[in-house]
C-alpha cells in the first residue's frame, strides 16, 4: 500500500495531503445537491420524492396538505445541506490550520 502511495506521489509531485485536500472539494457537491432538492421541495413539485406518499391510496393522499408536506421536507433537506456544508468547511479549516 505504501508503495502505491509513493508511486502516486512521485507521478504527480503532490503529497497525499494535497490529493486528499483536492478530493474534499468534490464532497461539496453533496450539499449543493441537497440544497437544489430543497429548492425543488419549496416549489411544491417534489411530492413524488417523499417516501410513502405515492404508495398511499388517493383517499388518504387527499387528507394531507401537500404544500405543507413539501415545505417541511424542504426545511429538513435545507437543514441537512447547511449542516453538511458546515461540517465539510470545518474539516477543511481544521485540516489546514495544523
Amino acid at each position: 500500500m505504501i508503495w502505491i502511495i509513493s508511486k502516486a506521489k512521485a507521478a504527480t509531485n503532490k503529497t497525499v495531503t494535497d490529493m486528499a485536500f483536492e478530493v474534499s472539494y468534490i464532497a461539496f457537491l453533496f450539499p449543493i445537491l441537497l440544497a437544489a432538492t430543497a429548492v425543488y421541495f419549496f416549489s411544491g413539485r417534489g411530492v413524488f420524492l417523499i417516501s410513502g406518499y405515492n404508495t398511499l391510496p388517493k383517499e388518504e393522499q387527499e387528507r394531507y396538505n401537500v404544500k405543507e408536506l413539501t415545505r417541511a421536507m424542504g426545511i429538513f433537506t435545507m437543514t441537512l445541506a447547511v449542516l453538511t456544508a458546515l461540517t465539510l468547511f470545518a474539516g477543511l479549516v481544521l485540516d489546514n490550520s495544523v
